[in-house]
């Protein structure tokens, strides 16, 4: 020990070395070429042997903590030419960093351990998993291009080594990627991917694959025919239950809602979510629970359950900000917007609505950064900055261009509506023809993002005063959203239909239609949004000379306008809100009120 003691002393007065202040003695070069110098002028046996001591010296003095420092330990054994223990411990070091969401560590961590595999002679379940964990990692940190490029590595292995799980899993990891509203969306390439996995799988009698290959078809058909990707699904179930392949069965689950929703069956969606859930649990699948938690919370905002919405998506946040996981921190606040906007909450909406979208970005998440800036662009037009909305409109269209979505014209719809509003009824009604009704096979678009599509041809038609073409076309859609609960929807189209009858002087009708709007309105806890419906049948009254009813309604009205404009005020948005021509025409009449 005192050689040793003099020796680090002799170092470091030659400024070699320099002592650290750590609670135990430890030493450092003072500069990474001395140290690079002394480490190459070793021998090659030298340095592995000492690797090796290294490594060994570490495993005892951690012994049950080896997990604590595994990425040391593989580096070590390495350098020592122990391919195997570097390997278990790449592993190892891999799996921790991926329990902690450090995406980017386990990723090369992984990859290290499939180079090492090479020498160890790997099973095929086994180096399976392995790329599997590396996809996983990839994906959860938005690496898209990375995990497509593994799983095309995982692909022609498989061929190589004559092994069809492999050749499989590479086919079916690349076609979910393009499956789903990632930026590598692209449905034809999806289905052609899962059209032949399904057909090797059938081939190799493997069930595992098959399912997983019916769940990948279900995902691509979800957007073009929903009773085809139900059938798929339910297929993929069938097969997983049969085989106890549990996470699979969640999986499918997990995105057979959507298609359930469309076919107007929301009791079946959510029965779907509520069975996938206890099996994330089980599984300690985190990021899928937040998935899942926020798949059900966006539902119920739909069906205008809103408490319930709001109460599932902050599980959902709750356990992807305890992972770090950007997609799950966008998907979790997608409900909350909804809800948000759909009270009439602007203020609250337009913030939610701009993290959302943020978290979307780094994610690579498409869908908020196509549904919620819808949202958002209308909130910022009924605040009244239309320069605001009309720019996140363009930005709608600018993502749809280089990521196009089957059947979903929201980047369209977002821009006729704030055409209408600022007065361009020429340039709308040029959209207009581009626009079109929603067909069959495209609902699944409706269903995900209502909002602009429902909006943009009755505020074009209103604006025009077609009022019978604005009436026909509301009636359209409502009895379209009649065929499932998606209650979230009604009130917009119920003003409409109401403003629609106004204008072709049926007021009776027109009054029973705006009651109806607001006592669905009231019965779902929305208070804020209940503004237009008040005003319009204020002034409803104030015609008819009811003018007790008109004065109650008109400072109701303001009472919720005030309200709204105070949750604008800290995005300097009050002002602007307040200063439009209709606001300021309800809150002079309520101030007229004899209570006013």
């Amino acid at each position: 020990m005192m050689n040793l003691v003099n020796v680090l002393d002799h170092l470091e007065q030659g400024q070699l070395l320099r002592a650290q202040l750590e609670p135990e003695p430890t030493y450092a070069f003072k500069h990474q070429l001395v140290q690079q110098a002394a480490y190459e002028s070793m021998l090659v046996h030298d340095r592995r042997a000492l690797h090796r001591a290294v490594g060994e010296t570490l495993e005892r003095l951690f012994d049950d903590r080896r997990y604590e420092v595994a990425e040391v330990l593989a580096d070590h054994f390495e350098r020592a030419g122990d391919r195997r223990k570097a390997f278990d411990y790449s592993v190892l070091a891999g799996e921790q960093a991926l329990s902690r969401f450090a995406t980017t560590e386990a990723a090369a961590l992984l990859g290290r351990a499939i180079e090492l595999s090479a020498d160890v002679n790997l099973d095929d379940d086994s180096l399976l998993r392995l790329y599997q964990k590396r996809g996983r990692a990839f994906e959860l940190g938005g690496s898209y291009d990375a995990a497509l490029t593994l799983y095309q590595d995982l692909e022609r292995t498989g061929r190589e080594r004559s092994a069809p799980t492999l050749e499989l899993a590479g086919i079916i990891g690349a076609a979910s990627l393009f499956a789903v509203p990632t930026p590598l969306f692209d449905t034809r390439r999806a289905l052609e991917l899962s059209e032949r996995a399904a057909a090797l799988a059938s081939r190799a009698e493997d069930p595992a694959s098959q399912a997983r290959a019916l769940w990948v078809q279900m995902i691509v058909q979800t957007r073009r025919d929903p009773e085809a990707a139900v059938q798929a699904g339910q297929a993929s179930l069938a097969i997983a239950r049969e085989h106890g392949l549990q996470e699979q069965e969640a999986f499918t689950l997990n995105d057979i809602q959507s298609n359930y929703l469309a076919l107007g069956r929301s009791e079946l969606a959510l029965g779907a979510l509520e069975g996938a859930r206890p099996i994330w649990q089980r599984l300690d699948n985190l990021p899928m629970l937040a998935d899942n938690l926020a798949s059900t919370a966006f539902l119920h905002a739909l069906l205008a359950e809103y408490d319930l919405a709001l109460e599932r998506a902050s599980e959902s946040l709750a356990i992807s900000e305890r992972t770090g996981n950007l997609w799950g921190l966008s998907y979790g606040r997608a409900g909350i917007t909804f809800v948000r906007f759909a009270r009439g909450e602007l203020g609250p909406a337009i913030q939610e609505a701009t993290r959302c979208i943020e978290l979307a970005e780094l994610a690579g998440f498409l869908y908020p950064q196509i549904a919620l800036r819808a949202i958002l662009a209308i909130a910022y037009g009924q605040a009244g900055d239309f320069p605001t909305a009309h720019r996140i409109a363009l930005k709608i269209l600018e993502v749809q261009r280089d990521h196009p979505l089957p059947g979903d014209v929201s980047g369209v719809a977002t821009r006729v509506w704030v055409l209408v509003q600022q007065g361009d009824l020429d340039e709308a009604g040029r959209l207009m023809l581009v626009l079109g009704r929603p067909s069959v096979v495209e609902n699944a678009a409706m269903f995900e993002s209502p909002v602009a599509i429902v909006a943009a041809e009755p505020a074009y038609l209103l604006a025009r005063r077609e009022f019978s073409s604005a009436l026909e076309l509301v009636d359209h859609y409502l009895s379209y959203f009649e065929k499932s609960p998606v209650r979230a929807i009604r009130p917009l189209l119920l003003l409409d239909r109401g403003r629609a009858l106004l204008g072709m002087g049926m007021s009776e009708e027109a009054r029973i239609t705006l009651e109806t709007c607001l006592s669905e309105m009231r019965s779902t806890g929305v208070e804020e949004g209940l503004w237009p419906v008040e005003a319009e049948l204020a002034w409803l009254a104030d015609t008819d000379g009811r003018a007790g009813e008109a004065d109650r309604l008109f400072r109701s009205a303001a009472q919720h306008i005030e309200s709204i404009a105070v949750g604008l005020r800290e995005l300097n948005l009050e002002e602007g809100f307040l200063g439009q021509s209709h606001i300021r025409s309800i809150r002079e009449r309520a101030a007229r009120s004899p209570s006013g």
